[in-house]
């Protein structure tokens, strides 16, 4: 893949279990890598997909060999890439992340950008400012999913009346 300079292997690719009522508990993403979420009940992939139409991913424990630069994509929010910067998708660890936002998707807001990893959740780690820009809840009881591009705290920012909606995480 050759987006902002090439070199990305796809590692996930999830859609929702309820998106047409994004912000209820019965919402989540599915299905999950195998990270650290003990209130997560949606299937585990340990299969990498194949392309990005097809569900998966790939063994959580293997991400950190491919590297730590991420890229997500998505059809409902804005597409960030983001490098380490103490916090860490592949190694689960809280703290700082260096982000940029590429491709502005929704249209309620355009170019904000996230700088913080948080895997406090017990149910997916969120990329954040001051709220939620992606979270990635893996539960249908406790938690919801975000994926708002204005990172405001308001859970209706995201693009609406999608088919297929959902996102994909690559590495490099």
């Amino acid at each position: 893949m050759d987006t902002n300079g090439g070199g990305w292997t796809l590692v996930y690719s999830y859609t929702f279990t309820n998106y047409d009522d994004f912000f209820e508990y019965s919402n989540a993403v599915t299905p999950r890598p195998a990270w650290s979420a003990p209130d997560a009940d949606v299937e585990i992939s340990n299969v990498a997909p194949l392309n990005e139409t097809a569900l998966g991913a790939m063994g959580f424990e293997l991400w950190q060999n491919i590297g730590e630069e991420f890229l997500i994509k998505s059809n409902i929010n804005d597409w960030i890439v983001c490098e380490p910067d103490g916090g860490s998708l592949v190694r689960e660890v809280d703290g700082s992340l260096s982000c940029i936002n590429i491709k502005n998707v929704a249209t309620a807001c355009e170019g904000v950008e996230p700088y913080r990893i948080s895997w406090q959740s017990t149910c997916g780690p969120r990329i954040y400012a001051s709220t939620s820009f992606y979270r990635f809840d893996g539960s249908k009881e406790n938690c919801y999913p975000s994926h708002d591009p204005c990172n405001s705290g308001y859970t209706d920012n995201h693009k609406k009346n999608v088919l297929n909606p959902g996102g994909k995480i690559f590495l490099r």
